[in-house]
């Protein structure tokens, strides 16, 4: 008797999802999850593509510029592109007759850069 008054003061259905009603919840949200997340290491990556081949531009400009203007001095810019402001390194070495040219870019604040270009060229002096 005390048994079932307390069955009623507490309600005689269990509140609560069983084992199966959570698995195949699970089921349904990762069927949903997987193609989301896959578009968005899609987007990631194009992302950095885009910014990989802004970068291999850049240095390629750079390095035509100092080729025509015969302008071998160590410079360091900052560029703004698309939004990102990038830092352009050019360095130089001397061979004897030869001479290294190399221009690296970096986003903002990094140490490593995106992309670093190097060429050699004849020393016309």
């Amino acid at each position: 008797m005390f048994l079932q008054k307390i069955g009623k003061f507490i309600g005689d259905r269990e509140s609560g999802h069983t084992i199966v009603e959570v698995l195949v919840a699970l089921a349904i949200l990762s069927i949903a999850l997987v193609p989301t997340v896959q578009f968005m290491a899609k987007v990631f990556s194009n992302a950095s593509a885009r910014d990989l081949c802004v970068a291999t531009q850049l240095a390629r400009r750079e390095i035509e510029n100092v080729i025509s203007e015969q302008d071998f001095t160590h410079d360091e810019t900052w560029v703004r592109l698309n939004q990102k402001l990038l830092r352009v390194e050019k360095n130089f070495k001397n061979y004897d007759d030869l001479v290294t040219i190399r221009v690296r870019v970096f986003k903002k604040n990094a140490t490593k850069p995106l992309v670093e270009l190097k060429t050699l060229r004849l020393n016309n002096d």
